[in-house]
């Protein structure tokens, strides 16, 4: 039961990353571009191995792309609220994956 709830959750975090995918290509470009982006994504050999395995990688690919999102609107608005919650999901990715090191590097480079 436990392994099965595990393989859920992840499954679960890397379809809210799909629709990040969608929604923070949608921002950018437009709402097509954004469907075939999230098509694709949703294609990829290690989506669909990290949504039905048990690893964190899920988690961090969801949370990867939330932070990008956060980043994005916290640069066309800057305010407090965009400031602490981009600092938590930033902490939990780092919980996740050192390696979020240098998606920090990579915000303080290119933000304002």
């Amino acid at each position: 039961k436990s392994l099965l709830a595990m393989r859920v959750l992840s499954a679960f975090f890397m379809s809210l990353a799909i629709y990040l995918v969608y929604k923070v290509t949608k921002e950018q470009v437009n709402s097509s571009v954004a469907f075939f982006a999230a098509l694709l994504f949703m294609f990829m050999k290690f989506t669909v191995q990290y949504a039905t395995t048990l690893h964190t990688e899920s988690l961090f690919v969801f949370l990867l792309l939330l932070s990008f999102h956060y980043f994005y609107k916290l640069m066309k608005n800057p305010s407090l609220k965009n400031y602490i919650i981009l600092g938590v999901i930033l902490g939990l990715l780092l919980e996740t994956r050192i390696t979020a090191v240098l998606v920090m590097l990579f915000f303080a480079i290119f933000g304002k």
